[in-house]
């Protein structure tokens, strides 16, 4: 940040690591308004940037990611409308970009979260979620998220992560959550949240 403050990069792997930092030392929501901070910052700059060179597919990657990020932080606040917005504009920047270069591995995290999490809103709000175009595949988002954390990318550990969780407490497939999480145990060996 400091030799580069125009790159949403260095904000948006600072929000990163200090959400991490705040998960691994069990700080609570300690750091939320320092983290949601880093992620408004990243998403305001790589709006700038893709406003600036609207081809790049860099440039619409990293906006992308960062209203992941944003989504991510809105809703650990409470504030899923305005996650489902975020999360939304994810998707769609996501689509265009594998659109146009399919092997954009980053970009299927971002789809895989909404498709999933789309089909799985709770029943008694599933008209509301279609009414705002939240339709979703439950298998598709699971693919994705599979494809996300597959490949050396920036959502790659968020990827296998979110894959634990879907299958510990969603799926209630524990095998599979436990393969996911010894891939996260063996990458991350010092990481107490993954022993």
């Amino acid at each position: 940040i400091s030799s580069n403050p125009n790159d949403p990069a260095g904000y948006l792997l600072r929000g990163i690591s200090t959400e991490w930092f705040q998960i691994v030392n069990n700080k609570g929501k300690s750091f939320n308004k320092k983290i949601m901070a880093d992620y408004q910052k990243a998403r305001i700059l790589a709006t700038d940037a893709l406003e600036a060179d609207k081809n790049n597919l860099d440039k619409k990657v990293m906006l992308g990611n960062s209203y992941i990020y944003v989504a991510k932080k809105l809703i650990d606040t409470s504030h899923n409308v305005q996650a489902g917005s975020a999360l939304k504009k994810a998707k769609n920047l996501m689509e265009e970009v594998l659109q146009q270069n399919p092997s954009q591995h980053e970009a299927y995290f971002a789809i895989g979260l909404f498709n999933y999490f789309s089909e799985n809103v709770p029943p008694g709000f599933k008209w509301l979620a279609k009414l705002l175009g939240f339709n979703g595949s439950r298998t598709k988002g699971l693919d994705y998220l599979n494809k996300a954390s597959n490949s050396k990318n920036l959502t790659q550990g968020d990827a296998i992560y979110i894959l634990v969780y879907i299958f510990s407490d969603k799926e209630s497939k524990y095998a599979t959550a436990l393969k996911y999480s010894q891939i996260l145990r063996k990458k991350y060996p010092n990481n107490p949240v993954f022993l």
